[in-house]
């Protein structure tokens, strides 16, 4: 068992051998005795039935403060100095160092960016003094000793003023680093600086100070790790990506309310998110209203990149057609192209391979979304009909028997857009697909604000919305479901054995192209809107996992890449995959008590060994904190099929197992 600051914990292995004196009449006795002991079966059979989707996929878009805040680089929030003051004069997450002949002003006119800056004067010289900032809930920033920082600052000053930033304790009686910026009077400048702390501390605090009379006037400023602590120099926190890595993650999504469907998103336009960070605006965001979008949808893209998996970026339904059109260029466009030449500009010379975009989300897809959809559709598919397109549908909780009155989809009690859309991507002879989102609070969580139900009448009224869209749709369109979100507000052991029992029915469902957890990230100690559900959890000075993300783990270790027809009797949910390297079998048990199965894995796996991982045991509403971040973990053992390639086996009660071939 490892530890670190930024790594997580890897699982011990316990190994459970079979005894090799047991006799062949003694083990037929045992085998006999667990027979009659078992409640279900299980049998792998060898027919495929589909391919594996994209099952360990995750969702951002700055939920609680997972992006700004949370994953990027950036150490400082408050950067722009937007927020309204709550100690007087000043900024709102930012304080006075002191205030010893010093004066603090929010000015309006003549600012770098947004509709205010950070004024301190002097009067006369004297002890340091000015503002600092502690980051995210002023938590404390996290600096370790040795390693270099590097900065960003814009000011204005009405002389020559020399202007100290450093990084001080919490109290400001330790400098751990500081660098003093010669600057030139007159307007907006931009300078670098360079901090190496001395010391290391967990809750230290960033200072921008003066000690001589005169007006300096702050617009931006931005402090993150060196390439050390950045993930393959993106700017993601590094222990973040490798906890990514470490998941096996195979897609992320930036989206969801963030660019539509649950209220104003009328900033949330892609061309402020490019350019340099200090320059783009500050935006009113529909999680938080000064959104200064240092990280955006592109800075996402290359976290896709620096993972090796498909990013898929959502878009706000209500950009232009002629934005739609430069986006064109500014993802795909050569040097010779305005937006191409804009791209390369920014630092990304190559062309981005984005194949699957987003259009909206959680929208009421009606005669009003379809003509938005239209515009845009028409001229991403007129640039290249691969790009496949994603309706932001919602969700669907009762089965359709009439595709054009039924209950149960909220905003939606129509497929006649849906048709509309089957039929434009038929005649561009490109492909769409259609995002829906599903409830995993519970195995038992019928959906959004529903009592009754459960996962399985979720799916139910999935498998009846893909056959609904097969049966008005022209012959010829091709299209997919893709599940961008299992929400839940929570981040248990409960809601981890529900994606698991969502993710396994799911992966035998040949329509469904895409599965995927929200929320990726959360703060800890950070929920200001009840969005309790992130997979991991960070503070400034380390990462560790919750249940859920241990779920994916777990599945991308087991994947194969085809699905085989399973039949089950019993209490599970359960499927099976093949490949190259073997077999593999996913089961939850969601019942209280341990069940015990007779599993058929096939003759051709006689006397096999297996892998077996599992998750739960009965702890529902347990997490992981950062002071005990191993509490759920899951768990490694050993097996062997018999010598017909069958064993039995007894899952524990509210767990997630699953069985790979040993290779």
């Amino acid at each position: 068992m490892r530890k670190g600051r930024g790594h997580l914990v890897s699982v011990a292995v316990a190994t459970i051998a079979l005894s090799p004196f047991f006799s062949p009449a003694v083990m037929a006795q045992a085998e006999e005795a667990a027979a009659q002991r078992a409640v279900g079966s299980i049998t792998v059979t060898d027919q495929v039935i589909g391919q594996n989707p994209v099952s360990v996929a995750v969702g951002m878009e700055d939920v609680n403060h997972e992006i700004y805040g949370g994953i990027y680089t950036q150490m400082l929030f408050g950067e722009a100095f937007a927020e309204p003051a709550r100690v007087a004069g000043i900024s709102g997450m930012w304080r006075a160092t002191n205030t010893h002949g010093t004066n603090f002003s929010l000015v309006d006119s003549d600012v770098f960016k947004g509709v205010q800056s950070q004024r301190i004067t002097r009067s006369a010289a004297g002890s340091w003094s000015g503002i600092e900032n502690r980051g995210l809930n002023r938590q404390g920033l996290s600096v370790s000793s040795g390693k270099p920082y590097t900065g960003t600052i814009v000011l204005r000053t009405d002389r020559a003023l020399p202007v100290r930033v450093s990084f001080q304790n919490a109290d400001g009686t330790s400098i751990y680093a500081a660098q003093t910026i010669a600057t030139r009077a007159g307007g907006w400048q931009r300078y670098q600086f360079t901090l190496t702390p001395s010391g290391a501390d967990d809750h230290a605090r960033f200072a921008v100070e003066i000690d001589a009379a005169g007006t300096l006037d702050i617009g931006y400023a931005l402090v993150e790790p060196g390439a050390w602590g950045r993930f393959k120099n993106v700017p993601v926190r590094a222990d973040v990506g490798q906890a990514l890595v470490d998941q096996g993650t195979q897609a992320i999504r930036f989206g969801g309310c963030a660019n539509g469907g649950c209220g104003d998103v009328s900033d949330y336009k892609w061309k402020s998110m490019i350019g340099d960070p200090a320059q783009r605006p500050v935006t009113r965001g529909f999680w938080y209203p000064y959104e200064s979008n240092g990280f955006g949808l592109f800075e996402f893209l290359q976290l896709g990149e620096a993972l090796g998996v498909e990013a898929v970026m959502s878009l706000n339904i209500d950009e232009t057609p002629e934005d739609i059109r430069d986006l064109m260029d500014y993802l795909y466009g050569s040097a010779a192209t305005t937006w191409g030449a804009r791209r390369i500009a920014d630092g990304h010379p190559e062309p981005y391979k984005v194949t699957r975009i987003q259009l909206g989300n959680e929208e009421a897809v009606d005669d009003a979304y379809f003509a938005k959809f239209k515009a845009q559709a028409e001229v991403i598919w007129g640039y290249d009909r691969n790009i496949r397109l994603v309706v932001g549908d919602f969700t669907f909780l009762d089965v359709i028997k009439d595709p054009f009155n039924f209950t149960g989809g909220g905003k939606i009690k129509s497929l006649a857009a849906h048709q509309k859309i089957l039929q434009l991507a038929a005649q561009w002879r490109s492909e769409v697909d259609f995002d829906v989102h599903l409830w995993t609070r519970t195995p038992d969580d019928g959906g959004w604000n529903r009592k009754e139900g459960n996962i399985d009448t979720q799916i139910a009224a999935l498998d009846s919305y893909d056959a609904a869209l097969r049966a008005i749709g022209p012959k010829d369109a091709k299209f997919k479901i893709v599940v961008f979100e299992l929400n839940a507000n929570s981040h248990d052991l409960t809601r981890a054995l529900a994606n698991a029992y969502a993710i396994t029915a799911l992966q035998r469902r040949p329509y469904v192209d895409v599965i995927s957890s929200a929320n990726a990230f959360q703060v800890d100690g950070h929920n200001d809107n009840g969005w309790n559900q992130g997979l991991i959890f960070m503070n400034q000075a380390k990462v560790w996992a919750q249940p859920p993300y241990y779920v994916h783990q777990m599945i991308a270790a087991a994947q194969q890449p085809n699905v085989l027809r399973t039949i089950v009797n019993g209490p599970v949910e359960a499927t099976a995959f093949k490949g190259a390297a073997g077999l593999s079998l996913n089961m939850v048990n969601v019942s209280d008590k341990p069940v015990t199965f007779d599993i058929d894995f096939g003759k051709n796996t006689a006397g096999a060994a297996l892998k077996v991982t599992t998750l739960g045991d009965d702890r529902g509403n347990a997490v992981n904190t950062s002071a005990n971040p191993t509490n759920i973990v899951p768990e490694a053992s050993r097996a062997q099929l018999n010598a017909t390639g069958r064993l039995q086996y007894t899952l524990r009660p509210r767990s997630f197992t699953t069985m790979t071939t040993a290779r």
